[in-house]
């Protein structure tokens, strides 16, 4: 739907069109990640990452394939060579701000995981109470879901340029280095939005009093009953 809406005719340019594609890339797989990553059982979670990886790199390639076979499917004529060029254009900001979203959601999620140990009582990323992340196996973790990525990525980018993507407009065309100074800044910010979703108390409104030990969620995490038991140990 984004995309569709994002490569009908417009007056604005295709970096503007397609804002809420690329917003909605980053916090949905930053979001995505940071499960992947509270994950207990570490070989599921491997299976997970490599389960995303097989996806993306069907539905990456295989996306004009099908939007052309729905087309004569639903009996619409050939796109005008301006829609075209529209089309292609929106699909090679797309498939830039994905790899860059995947990457970035990737590194960020461990770094999530691995930093807000200490504030396990305001953030929870799937911590148990007193152990704390192994930072190395985190890493490793990242550095296999990278790798993945990387092979999904170059494969795409062979086959789309096959297709005539052009992503190498993008990333090497002119205004290039502003724009991606630009997802950049999508991405920060969709870090703070997507961090919020993983707060310990879920809603403003789910607990009466203003103890935190004294809401009924409490008595159901880990974590929460021993920081409301006095132990040490705790961040702010």
């Amino acid at each position: 739907m984004h995309r569709y809406l994002a490569s009908t005719p417009s007056p604005l340019p295709p970096h503007i069109t397609t804002t809420n594609l690329v917003c909605f890339d980053f916090m949905f797989q930053l979001f995505g990640r940071c499960l992947v990553s509270g994950q207990d059982d570490k070989a599921l979670a491997n299976w997970m990452v490599v389960l995303v990886a097989a996806q993306e790199l069907i539905m990456r390639t295989t996306y004009i394939p099908k939007h052309n076979a729905l087309r004569k499917l639903l009996g619409e004529p050939p796109m005008k060579p301006v829609e075209r060029q529209q089309f292609l254009s929106v699909l090679a900001i797309d498939s830039v701000s994905s790899m860059g979203s995947e990457i970035s959601a990737i590194c960020v999620a461990a770094a999530f995981k691995i930093i807000f140990y200490q504030h396990r009582v305001r953030w929870d990323f799937g911590y148990a109470a007193s152990t704390q992340p192994n930072a190395s196996a985190e890493i490793q973790a990242a550095t296999f879901a990278l790798l993945l990525e990387a092979i999904c990525d170059v494969t795409v980018i062979f086959v789309q340029a096959r297709q005539g993507v052009p992503m190498l407009d993008v990333l090497s065309g002119a205004g290039s280095k502003e724009y991606l100074v630009y997802l950049a800044q999508i991405q920060w910010l969709a870090s703070v939005v997507v961090l919020t979703a993983f707060v310990v108390r879920p809603t403003l409104w789910s607990c009466e009093t203003p103890d935190l030990c004294d809401c009924n969620f409490a008595s159901n995490s880990e974590v929460l009953t021993e920081y409301c038991c006095g132990h040490e140990g705790f961040g702010g």
